[in-house]
């Protein structure tokens, strides 16, 4: 999300969440729910390296299965 800052990040990838989180078993075509979870990172000045970003984000990923799942969490 090219321009984006972390506020807005959040925003959509909780918006993300929220939808995923409410579709129904009709639209899935299955008798099961589906959640997921979003690790978020943003890049600063001093942070331009895409493996460092990705890192960051993958962590954060990580952190909210182990808080629980089904949320966003930032790295």
């Amino acid at each position: 999300m090219p321009d984006a800052n972390t506020d807005g990040a959040l925003e959509l990838a909780e918006r993300i969440r929220e939808r995923i989180a409410r579709l129904s078993h009709q639209q899935l075509g299955i008798s099961a729910s589906i959640t997921v979870s979003l690790g978020v990172a943003t890049a600063c000045q001093s942070d331009l390296d895409f493996k460092h970003l990705y890192a960051r984000a993958d962590q954060a990923l990580y952190q909210a299965k182990a808080r629980g799942r089904n949320r966003v969490e930032t790295g």
